[in-house]
């Protein structure tokens, strides 16, 4: 990002807020991102074996706001754009209200029903899901080259029945899908 920023890059490959910022401050163009390649781009949420099988319920009950979260958003995207803004100025991050809108016009969120539909809705189904493939992808393009390296399948690290279980309980699951 530094020869970006002082003029020295032609081609840059960055993630949001980065992205906006070089477009809004350094006067570079965005020629392509994920959506143009139909690649998906999914928030992971990520916890130690150990923890997820020794407490199940706070994963599940995590996984539960984190939902019901999404659809405050989905449901009030000015007032979430505005957060964004504020809450990146606190860590020291300078984005705008026009970067954090496009961030949310370009990053899908997906409420509960969408995330399983996405993972494929079943643990036998993640592999070739919309987000399996995805992470597939991503963990190839991590591990390609690397000695003693090789690509997993999503099924060995992605653990769907977290959300199935959410989708089962009745009283977490109407606190997810609410906002």
């Amino acid at each position: 990002m530094k020869a970006g920023i002082e003029g020295k890059a032609d081609v840059l490959a960055l993630w949001a807020p980065n992205t906006y910022t070089m477009q809004e401050k350094h006067g570079y163009e965005m020629f392509c991102n994920a959506n143009d390649f139909k690649a998906g781009i999914y928030n992971a949420v990520i916890t130690g074996r150990e923890y997820a099988k020794n407490q199940p319920e706070s994963v599940k009950a995590f996984l539960a706001v984190m939902m019901r979260s999404i659809n405050w958003i989905k449901a009030n995207p000015q007032q979430a754009q505005a957060f964004f803004v504020s809450n990146a100025k606190k860590e020291g991050v300078e984005v705008s209200a026009n970067a954090a809108k496009s961030d949310y016009e370009l990053r899908p969120l997906f409420n509960l029903d969408e995330q399983l539909q996405v993972m494929g809705g079943s643990p036998e189904k993640l592999n070739d899901s919309p987000a399996g493939r995805s992470f597939f992808s991503i963990n190839v393009f991590l591990t390609e080259g690397k000695a003693g390296s090789r690509s997993m399948r999503p099924q060995s690290f992605i653990d769907i029945s977290f959300m199935q279980r959410l989708k089962a309980d009745p009283k977490l699951s109407a606190f997810a899908n609410s906002r």
